[in-house]
């Protein structure tokens, strides 16, 4: 997820995300999985400080030494 900077601190991303949990939950899943790149700290932060994990890198990003993935029961 981007936000462009000049609304950059207003809980955006926040928002996003747990819109994204929620219609999750709606359709019935049980966790949510998260990929960002190793240089991404402000959605790494976000992630982390919404009670997302670090898990192993999976799928198209398992050889990728770049991605960090994260995953949150809900």
């Amino acid at each position: 997820m981007y936000v462009v900077p000049s609304v950059r601190g207003r809980g955006l991303s926040r928002r996003v995300l747990a819109a994204l949990e929620d219609e999750a939950r709606a359709l019935g899943y049980s966790f949510v999985r998260l990929e960002t790149g190793n240089l991404q700290a402000a959605a790494i932060s976000l992630y982390a400080s919404a009670g997302f994990e670090p898990i192993p890198r999976y799928g198209p990003f398992a050889n990728d030494p770049k991605s960090v993935c994260f995953e949150k029961r809900i």
